[in-house]
């Protein structure tokens, strides 16, 4: 009995003695864990110290005993420029969700830079850097405009089905429901792919952030271009206002401000003559003609096809006028009316008449 004590009191001094030597308790309370630095625990209540120098400090989870896998850390996972930083990494990713379902899930492949599905609701603002100092390689945006016309923005919902990673997961069915705006992802990588990743499952993102300089130099082309179509609308209403007060244009006279203002207008029509209407015809038809104000003599004649003259009408009216004909007066058939002014033909037409 006195030895199997004695065993006991062995086992737990060596038990305790091993305890110590990576657990420290302090009398005001500071717990530390680990043997590398834990003499300089600082104001801190608990206290997590590497096993070395070189060794970082991480709480990692374990699956099981028969399967040792570290699912998680809390601390660094891989060497940081900025070992101050926390880390946070899982194997296959990790993910927060709350009671409504709103889901973070970082691709591990990419070190959580891609976010697969979230709801974000922020009071606060977001700024990106974007000193020139951070950026290399600066080139002016051109053309922005046509590669936007490209795209087809559309309205849509998201897709009940649980994205890929989220396995048992409650998502947000009624913000699945909402109506969102955007575009195809596998759309804008046609036009700009600059503003696409795919994660390792294939599923593509867009950069709408990045899309704004391309909107705004879109706008900057629009403004460009109805600046030039305001000042060729300008200029053209000058030349507007010049046709009518009788202003010479450009320096040169047109043909309708070669004569003074006051017969201006008279003597710029031309001579014409137009198709009858109705053609054919069976009761009457109305022939449209224009003589200058200054003709001396005006005639439109008739002929049948033979070239046989049918009928010969002087005309009295000056500028735009017309002569209607009685289909009662002429047979049936085709016939062929010519203007005359001043001895030359102005035009010829022809016209049917029917019974």
């Amino acid at each position: 009995m006195k030895t199997n004590r004695l065993f006991f009191v062995i086992a737990v001094y060596s038990f305790s003695f091993c305890v110590m030597g990576q657990m420290k308790i302090q009398n005001d309370g500071q717990i530390s864990i680990g043997g590398y630095g834990s003499n300089s625990m600082g104001s801190s209540t608990l206290n997590l110290f590497p096993k070395n120098e070189k060794a970082p400090a991480r709480i990692s989870f374990y699956n099981s005993v028969s399967n040792p896998v570290n699912d998680v850390y809390i601390g660094r996972y891989i060497t940081s420029e900025n070992p101050s930083l926390f880390h946070l990494y899982g194997r296959e990713g990790f993910c927060f969700s709350s009671s409504e379902g709103d889901v973070v899930l970082y691709d591990n492949a990419n070190y959580g830079s891609m976010i697969q599905f979230l709801n974000v609701d922020v009071i606060g603002y977001f700024y990106s850097p974007s000193d020139s100092r951070f950026k290399k390689n600066i080139q002016p945006l051109n053309n922005t405009l046509s590669g936007l016309l490209r795209l087809s923005g559309i309205s849509y919902q998201l897709n009940k089905e649980t994205p890929v990673g989220t396995n048992n997961i409650k998502i947000n069915k009624k913000e699945n429901a909402r109506t969102h705006f955007g575009f195809l992802a596998q759309e804008v990588k046609e036009v700009y792919p600059e503003l696409v990743r795919t994660d390792s499952a294939g599923y593509m993102y867009v950069d709408y952030i990045g899309m704004i300089p391309l909107i705004v130099n879109s706008l900057n082309e629009i403004q460009a271009k109805v600046d030039s179509q305001e000042t060729v609308i300008t200029e053209l209403q000058k030349d507007l206002a010049a046709l009518r007060d009788g202003t010479p244009i450009g320096g040169a006279l047109r043909k309708s401000e070669r004569r003074n203002t006051a017969v201006e207008s008279e003597s710029a029509i031309v001579p014409a003559l137009y198709q009858n209407n109705p053609n054919p015809f069976s009761a009457t038809t109305v022939i449209r003609f224009a003589l200058p104000y200054e003709t001396q003599q005006a005639d439109l004649y008739i002929y049948n096809l033979q070239g046989e003259q049918i009928r010969r009408m002087e005309i009295a009216d000056r500028g735009e006028g017309k002569v209607t004909l009685q289909g009662s007066e002429l047979s049936a058939g085709m016939y062929i009316y010519s203007l005359v002014a001043d001895g030359k033909e102005i035009d010829s037409k022809r016209m049917i008449l029917t019974k």
